[in-house]
Order: structure tokens, then C-alpha cells, then sequence
């Protein structure tokens, strides 16, 4: 699959070293990136030094000045729930995991979340807090939405899957979310994204969506919960994508890719409950990685290298910035 290069900001340097790490001066640019390591059989590696590690910058050798093993930057974390009708069958089980999730990952001194459903319309449910009530209250309003014709017949009764309205904003949300929220947090910060990956109604292509993850410095964790009866469509084989879900797992793996997190897919034999531990262990065994450019730039792009010395271990981390 042909993968888009895409660009990334350098971020000041003050303001997110903690006080043991080297200092910077303030006209200086550190360029940052969060980085996991697993082995060859996808076991995670946490305990590596900065000397393990090997950077290029635009083909040359960078010297890494900043390195936070299983780092304690803050975290934002913003959970992103599909509620559109082809979720019909997953949406409760989808709330009960993120619930879970985030009552193990979250640390309420430093770590805050927020809670966005999306369907035909954004809805911000929950802006960023650190208050585990508040999230599971949220999440309960993560509902699928009826048509005006059967929410006027039925308000209160529950809903049946074709009284749901239609539309599925998935880009519109990860832009929106990036720009309202991520933009201006501080340390680390994730997207999940919980949907069948399929976008209908967006105005936001995939390539602004990513865009504006990658320039809010945010790690996109893609996972892909779909009924297979959903999208019944008969498959165009002359089309790039011949069926939706073929549609809407390309957006996630792009999304995961170009933004230098994970793509996972939920199955009989890798259920919603242990992916979501792996995202919370991989999120735990971070590297942070800084440096600053040897030359000033004037917007170009610059590809970035991050490498094990060891051969047999696999580095995840996004793969360039602009020279600012």
C-alpha cells in the first residue's frame, strides 16, 4: 500500500523537559518524537537506554539530547466512539471497554481524557478531565442517534437499527478533535479510535485529517470493531477499495501509519478487552526521543530515521518534521 509522506512541526523546546533532562536555550527547537520498541514475535521492549538508539536527520547522524525512559509526561488521551448505524451491535460493548481503559491508564495527577462520539455530527461529550465519573457519564451519552421520524414516535424507547440515522463523520472528527483539544496539550497525547474505519459525509479528506493530527504532535491508535453485517454491499472489484470495509480500513491504517501509532482489529481470537491492554502497556513502555536540528530550516520537509542497534528489535515512530 502506497503510504503519503507526511510533515511535522518541531515543538518548542521549553516546556516539555522535565528538570533533571537537559536544558535548551529559548531561541532553540527540539524536535520530538515518542517512539515504541517490540521485538520480532511483537513483544514490547521497555528497558533500552538512549545508547541503544541510533537518529538521522535528513541522512545524517543526530545526537539524541533528550531521552524519558517509560516516561512521565502527562497524558491526553482523547476517545473517539463511532455511533453511527453500523455499529449498532458493538456500541455497548465499545463503551464498557473504553470505560475500562481508561479507569486503568488514566493517572489523576497528570493524565486527563476526553470523550467525542461521532455519527452524522461531532459531539463533544466530555472535554478533558482527569474525573472518572464525568468519563463513564459521557460515555453512557454515546448513543446512536434516531431519524426525526422515530425519535418523534418512540423518544424514549430503545433504538432499532433502522431508525438510526445515517452518517459517519470519522474525519471531520479526528480534525476537529486535533485542533480543539490536542493542539494545546502538553506531553503525550493519543487518539483511540474506536469504528469500522468507513467515513460518510465528512468534508474532511483523510489527508487534512492526518494532517492535523500530525501537526497537534498526536499518536493515532486505529481499532477496527465491525459487524460484518453491516456493509452487505456486493464488492465492485474494479474499484480501489471494493467494499466499504476494505474503504474503511485503509482510512485506519493510514491514520495509525502516518501519525506513528497502531492498527488493531478486533477478531474472535483478538478481542476488544486485550487490545485495548496492549494500547494501555504500549502507551506505559514509551521512549521520548529529543533533539535539536544541527541546521535552522526555513519549512522544508526533513526525514527522520529512529533505529535499534539491535537488528532484531522494530522501532514505531513518526518519520520526519518541518525545519523551522
Amino acid at each position: 500500500m502506497r503510504m503519503t509522506r507526511r510533515l511535522f512541526l518541531a515543538a518548542p523546546a521549553l516546556g516539555i523537559l522535565r528538570a533533571q533532562e537537559p536544558v535548551f536555550s529559548a531561541d532553540s527547537r527540539v524536535v520530538t518524537l515518542l517512539a515504541s520498541v517490540r521485538d520480532a514475535n511483537g513483544k514490547l521492549i521497555p528497558n533500552l537506554g538512549k545508547d541503544d538508539f541510533e537518529l538521522t536527520d535528513a541522512g545524517a547522524p543526530a545526537e539524541i539530547r533528550y531521552f524519558s525512559q517509560e516516561t512521565d509526561l502527562p497524558l491526553t488521551i482523547s476517545l473517539l466512539i463511532d455511533t453511527s448505524k453500523s455499529q449498532f451491535a458493538v456500541i455497548e460493548r465499545e463503551r464498557r471497554g473504553a470505560y475500562a481503559f481508561l479507569d486503568r491508564i488514566l493517572r489523576p495527577d497528570r493524565d486527563v481524557a476526553l470523550v467525542v462520539s461521532f455519527d452524522a455530527r461531532v459531539h463533544i461529550l466530555c472535554r478533558p478531565t482527569a474525573a472518572l465519573p464525568e468519563l463513564q457519564k459521557a460515555l453512557s451519552h454515546a448513543e446512536l442517534p434516531l431519524n426525526k421520524k422515530a425519535a418523534h414516535k418512540r423518544p424514549n424507547a430503545e433504538p432499532k437499527k433502522q431508525d438510526i440515522a445515517g452518517g459517519t463523520k470519522l474525519q471531520t472528527a479526528v480534525k476537529e478533535c486535533s485542533d480543539r483539544y490536542m493542539q494545546k496539550a502538553a506531553g503525550r497525547k493519543a487518539i483511540l479510535l474506536l469504528t469500522d474505519g468507513v467515513d460518510e459525509g465528512s468534508r474532511t479528506t483523510l489527508d487534512e485529517a492526518i494532517e492535523h493530527a500530525q501537526h497537534a504532535d498526536t499518536l493515532v491508535y486505529s481499532v477496527l470493531y465491525a459487524d460484518p453485517r453491516s456493509h452487505p454491499a456486493k464488492p465492485n472489484p474494479r474499484a480501489r477499495f471494493p467494499t466499504a470495509a476494505a474503504r474503511g480500513r485503509h482510512i485506519l491504517t493510514e491514520l495509525a501509519g502516518q501519525t506513528g501509532g497502531s492498527l488493531f482489529i478486533v477478531g474472535r481470537d483478538n478481542p476488544l478487552e486485550q487490545i485495548l491492554d496492549e494500547i494501555q502497556a504500549e502507551l506505559r513502555t514509551q521512549y521520548s526521543i529529543g533533539f535539536t536540528p544541527a541546521a535552522a530550516g526555513s519549512g522544508e520537509y526533513r526525514k527522520l530515521t529512529l533505529k535499534a542497534k539491535r537488528p532484531d528489535l522494530i522501532v514505531r515512530a513518526r518519520e520526519g518534521y518541518y525545519a523551522r
